[in-house]
């Protein structure tokens, strides 16, 4: 769970598939070559074709080391532009990581509880069980909102239904500590198999 903009992360899939989808289109049809795709191919051919003679009849003289070809100054354009949004994307993932899980004012001031208190109370009380590996809580601003997500990873043939009950028993006495139901609390149960991301079970409460 995380703040990351979902639209953002939307809009790039759908780029890159559709990069990837009118790619391996034209591949297919340039060997291929159907009867009714001739005359589009051709078309695209001649116009690659001439952007192609264009992009080599341009070059840049540069001192001391004569003129550069139009096609490698493009294809470092290319290459500095992708590694830009590389850089601008890999550096948002993740984003909305938070420390302060709840925060409220009064007339004597500002009360904000950290991180590591919701740690305590949700995920301490089932580090303690025996069927339980190891659990871990996460908070995160969504829609402006805090939410908080609790991993378990649970040994193999465990009983789950006792270890929800202790989650739902945690998170009760988290919400009556904090005097607020609204923050979220997402639950992940996983194994430590190859097939977690199949098998796990994630419930909200």
């Amino acid at each position: 769970m995380n703040a990351t903009n979902r639209v953002l992360n939307r809009l790039v899939l759908l780029l890159a598939g559709a990069a990837l989808c009118g790619t391996g289109a034209w591949l297919l049809l340039t060997v291929l070559r159907p009867g009714w795709a001739e005359r589009p191919l051709r078309a695209l051919d001649d116009g690659l074709g001439a952007v192609a003679s264009g992009v080599n009849g341009w070059a840049i003289a540069l001192p001391g080391t004569g003129r550069v070809p139009g096609a490698l100054v493009l294809a470092c354009l290319i290459a500095v532009v992708i590694a830009i949004c590389a850089v601008l994307f890999i550096g948002t993932r993740g984003g909305g990581r938070i420390r302060t899980v709840l925060r409220e004012e009064g007339p004597a001031g500002e009360t904000s509880v950290d991180l590591s208190v919701a740690d305590a109370m949700l995920a301490g009380p089932l580090r303690g069980r025996a069927e339980v590996i190891s659990a871990d809580c996460e908070a995160a601003r969504v829609r402006r909102a805090p939410a908080m997500k609790l991993t378990i990873k649970v040994r193999r043939g465990a009983d789950l239904s006792e270890v929800l009950r202790a989650a739902d028993r945690a998170t009760a006495e988290w919400d009556r500590m904090a005097g607020t139901p609204e923050i979220p609390v997402v639950l992940h149960l996983a194994d430590l198999g190859w097939l977690d991301r199949l098998r796990a079970r994630t419930r909200v409460r």
